[in-house]
Formats: structure tokens, C-alpha cells, sequence
């Protein structure tokens, strides 16, 4: 399947594929090819039902339904269908290639939608037996909670702002206006995240789509006036390439990673089964204080064993109702999302509790995870364990820790902490008995981080340029791995000196003049490295939250 997308991807860049639609703007188009639906993940605008805005939060989103559909596919339950589903990244932009439901292009007739909404001026559906399929699989086996919800979920404004929208010409009278209102004072129990459908093809198979979070989003980056922790609001140093404020739409699309919840859940569960242990012995002590010691050997040693077992089946069953309790709230500071402050008290306040909830995990992770990793990469060299050494070993390390790439910046901040430690105990003269901070730590976070960036920066090039060419790419790279930009006056004189110390130029000078005289290759059209640079750190500053050293 991955091959036939690949395959598709090129032939529509190629022109070899009609759009379906070809009456709309190029960027809106869909295809459809060898039974593949392509797509770009791009923000097409209000026509659907979504809760991200912009062209980077929708790459994001894709790529996370692509994921999760992935991990459902994996976990093969009897009754849930899923898609075919690929991301294939071509010349800049990221396409969705996706199998077909079927009866899906044969009119409204022929499928139904039976949980969510697919227009977002539709309120949600919701069928019993996809509900209760959904909390299966996702309240059991992912730890989502099924949460009260307004029946139309967005605010009075977004749907405003849907009706007055071009791409839905309203034709409606006061009878489907009256119907609206109404269903915004209703609500109903949803497993799963708000934006996810499920639709019954042709072949009455239930198929699930845009399952694109199972957790929460990050707290900590969301602003502190929206919710959020604040965190990295207040750890953020002053510069001009941080942005001062956490208000960006890529950020919707931020959520935590599972291993953080589970470990989060663990470390929960062993501070509830140590309280019960502990509340058992002082239960005990009192007891055996009451009562006296027993005289006969047999039935004391009868008595402890029978305790040791009811004590036991006590832990097993407390541990598993507590963890029946573990599940969190996956729509929790979503934007456009409408109160249900004046429809439902109850589910107001375990909205509260669930937000409150999602910010503990937030500060886990950034109090306690990410200082735990540094400290572990401290002492690696002491205790046996390997430092990551590439891109590619680094994020399978951190992502074991449950951190997400975009804490980087924070890792490379307390790396430096780190290092400036020890240079400050040199300079007092301090021997002490442990492992310095590794120098290479900081290197690989930062080269991460500037090759992650570079890669945003020149897919931004080349969707810009439309039809990138091998002139860019060079520059782009030659800019990215020179360590100075040469003038057109040392470009002269470097040649000079090369004609009057060899007589002939050499095979790099002739290609360099070729591309120079060639009509088509103007350098004044060539961004310059300082340039590049410049929007590399600045999308470091932005992804990461921090300044390159």
C-alpha cells in the first residue's frame, strides 16, 4: 500500500492525475487512484469539523491520526474497521493517502454516519453500539474517559463565523435556526476525541477517522491565561527568537506521549497501594496491641499466614478498582469549545477536574521527567549505559521517557546548568566523587534541534518557490553546513590567484562559473546564509524555545 501511494504521490505532482475537483483552488485538491484517496494535509478552511487552524497544525494532525489508526489497525478488535493510511512527504508537502470506505463516493445514500459529525454545523451523532465499541477500546485499552459533551460542541462564535462563511451559502429559515438553538442546550456522552466520526460503509462495516489524539494536549503548551502551566512561559529566556507567548495554532495539535500517562499512572497507583499498605499495618499494630500475643505457635503462624492473604487480595483489588479511575479527559482545552458550564454542573466540574488533572501531568513531566533524563545521561558513563549518539537513538530515547521532541530546548537548557556546574567547581578547585556532564549531550540536542528546524525552513522554501529546483536545495545545504558565506569580491580574487598559481581553472571553478553566467540561475534570486541561518533560529526559538548557543 505504502509503494501504490508513493507511486500516486508522484504522478499527481508529475500532472499525470486529474483532480476530482478541479473547479476549486490547486491546494484543495483530492485525487483518487488506484483505488487511493490523496490528499494534502493542509487547512482547507470552515468546511469541516475541526478544532485546528493553519497549514502546520493540519501536517501535525495527520500525522497523528496516521498513528493512532495505525495503533487501532494493530489492535485488530472484532467489530472496528479502519483505513489504509499513509503519509507521504514529496517536495514539500505532506500528502494523505488513504483506502476508500466503501459506497462513500456513490452519494449519501450508500453510507451513514453513525458517531460525531462530519459538517461542523451538525451536532454530533452518537450510535450505542459505536459508543460502547469506542469506551472498549479506548476506555479499557488506551485509558480515555467518556465525558459529557455539548451536542453542538463549538461556540456561538465559530458558528457564526461558519454562517457567514462562502464556502456554506445559507439558505436556512427560522425552523432550522429555531432546531439549532436547540441542539445547543442539549449534550451527550462521547468516548474519544470530539472531532472523531465513525461511518457505516456499504459493506455495514463501522469505519473510524480522524482519531487524532489519545491524550490530552500538553499543558505546558498552552498559555497560562488559557489554562495552561505556565511553565515555559516564566522558564523562557529573553530573546528575539522565542516568542513571548505560547498563542499558536501548532500548538493545538501538542499532546502528551503514552509512555508519559502510563508512567504518570504508575507512579499514582504505587503512592495509592503504599497508602493502603501502610494504613493495613497500622490496622494490625493496633489489633495485635488489643488482643495480646496468641499463646500456641500453630495458630499464630495460622493466623499471619491468613492475614498475608486477605492482605494481599486487599492490594489486588484495590489496585485494580483505582486503576478502573485512570482515564483522562482527551478534549480538555480545546479552543472554540462551548461551555458546558450552563448546560451540565456535574460534567462542568469534572471538566475542571480533568483539566487540573492534565496540568499534574504537565508539571511531571517538566519538574521531575526531564531532570530525571539529564541526571541519567550524567552518570551514564559510571553506570554502563549508552549515550545516544544520533538523531535517530536520541528520539527513541526520550521518547521511552515519554517526552516529546519539542522539549529539546528545555533538555539543552539544563544540559548547559549542567556543564556550567562543573566548569564552576574547576575553577573553586572541587574534586568530587561523580561523572562530569557529557559535552556531547548538549552538541547532539542542539544539532537535533537545527536539523528538525532546517527541515521546517526549507519545506517553507520550497512550497513558496512551487516547483523546487536542484539550485535551491544546494544553496539551502551549502548554507546550512559552511561555516562563513564567501563575497563576490573573495570569489574573485580566490579564482585570480587559482589562474595565476595553475594557469587553467579547475573542475570546481568552471561548474561554479557555469552556474554563474547560466540565465536561468540568478544569485541575486538565492537567499544568502545569513539569511537561512536567521530562519533557523528563529524556528528553533519558536519550535523549541530556545537559543542556539
Amino acid at each position: 500500500f505504502g509503494d501504490a501511494a508513493l507511486l500516486g504521490v508522484k504522478a499527481i505532482f508529475d500532472g499525470f492525475i486529474t483532480p476530482m475537483n478541479t473547479h476549486e483552488p490547486s491546494r484543495s485538491h483530492v485525487y483518487l487512484h488506484n483505488n487511493i484517496f490523496f490528499s494534502r494535509a493542509i487547512d482547507i478552511g470552515m468546511d469541516t469539523f475541526k478544532i485546528y487552524k493553519g497549514d502546520n497544525a493540519a501536517r501535525k494532525s495527520a500525522s497523528r491520526d496516521t498513528t493512532n489508526i495505525n495503533l487501532l489497525h494493530r489492535l485488530d478488535k472484532a467489530g472496528l474497521h479502519t483505513l489504509g493510511m499513509v503519509i507521504v512527504e514529496y517536495m514539500g508537502v505532506r500528502v494523505v493517502c488513504q483506502s476508500v470506505i466503501p459506497g462513500i463516493l456513490h452519494g449519501e445514500k450508500s453510507h451513514t454516519l453513525t458517531y460525531g459529525t462530519i459538517d461542523a454545523r451538525n451536532p454530533l451523532k452518537r450510535d450505542d453500539d459505536v459508543h460502547k465499541l469506542a469506551e472498549e477500546i479506548f476506555g479499557e485499552i488506551c485509558c480515555v474517559a467518556t465525558r459529557t459533551v455539548p451536542t453542538t460542541p463549538l461556540t456561538d462564535e465559530r458558528m457564526e463565523a461558519l454562517k457567514n462563511s462562502p464556502v456554506y451559502p445559507t439558505q436556512e429559515g427560522k425552523k432550522d435556526d429555531d432546531k439549532k438553538e436547540e441542539d445547543g442546550k442539549k449534550t451527550v456522552e462521547f468516548c474519544g476525541p470530539i472531532e472523531m466520526k465513525a461511518i457505516l460503509g456499504s459493506d455495514k462495516r463501522k469505519y473510524l477517522l480522524d482519531c487524532t489524539r489519545l491524550t490530552p494536549r500538553d499543558a505546558n503548551w498552552i498559555s497560562k491565561e488559557s489554562g495552561g502551566t505556565g511553565l515555559l512561559e516564566a522558564d523562557a529566556k529573553q530573546h528575539n527568537s522565542i516568542p513571548s507567548t505560547l498563542d499558536d495554532d501548532d500548538w493545538v495539535t501538542s499532546v502528551l506521549r503514552p509512555e508519559l500517562v502510563s508512567s504518570y499512572a504508575e507512579m499514582k497507583v504505587g503512592k495509592h497501594l503504599s497508602k493502603i499498605i501502610k494504613e493495613d499495618e497500622d490496622l494490625l499494630k493496633g489489633e495485635s496491641a488489643a488482643t495480646g500475643d496468641d499463646p500456641s505457635a500453630d495458630n499464630e503462624a495460622e493466623s499471619k499466614a491468613k492475614k498475608l492473604a486477605e492482605k494481599r487480595s486487599k492490594i489486588e483489588k484495590a489496585e485494580k478498582e483505582y486503576i478502573k479511575t485512570l482515564k483522562y479527559n482527551v478534549n480538555v482545552f480545546i479552543p472554540d469549545m462551548r461551555s458546558i458550564e450552563d448546560l451540565d454542573k456535574d460534567a462542568h466540574e469534572q471538566l475542571q477536574k480533568d483539566e487540573e488533572e492534565v496540568r499534574n501531568i504537565a508539571r511531571y513531566l517538566f519538574e521531575t521527567v526531564l531532570p530525571k533524563v539529564t541526571t541519567t545521561i550524567r552518570i551514564s558513563s559510571e553506570h554502563g549505559l549508552m549515550i545516544p549518539l544520533e538523531g535517530g537513538s536520541l528520539t527513541e530515547f526520550i521518547h521511552q521517557y515519554g517526552i516529546n521532541c519539542r522539549y529539546l530546548g528545555r533538555l539543552a537548557e539544563l544540559a548547559a546548568e549542567e556543564e556550567a556546574k562543573d566548569i564552576a567547581d574547576e575553577k573553586v578547585g572541587v574534586n568530587l566523587p561523580r561523572q562530569r556532564m557529557p559535552l556531547c549531550w548538549l552538541e547532539l540536542l542542539e544539532c537535533e534541534m537545527v536539523a528538525r528546524a532546517a527541515k521546517h525552513v526549507l519545506n517553507s522554501y520550497m512550497i513558496e518557490e512551487g516547483v523546487p529546483s536542484a539550485k535551491l536545495l544546494a544553496s539551502f545545504l551549502s548554507a546550512v553546513i559552511s561555516t562563513d558565506e564567501e563575497s563576490a569580491s573573495e570569489t574573485e580574487l580566490r579564482m585570480s590567484k587559482s589562474n595565476h598559481s595553475q594557469g587553467t581553472l579547475s573542475e570546481d571553478d568552471t561548474n561554479a562559473l557555469v552556474m554563474m553566467i547560466d540565465g536561468d540561475d540568478d544569485p541575486a534570486d538565492q537567499r544568502g546564509r545569513s539569511e537561512i541561518w536567521s530562519d533557523i533560529e528563529r524556528e528553533v526559538g519558536r519550535r523549541f524555545r530556545y537559543s542556539l548557543s
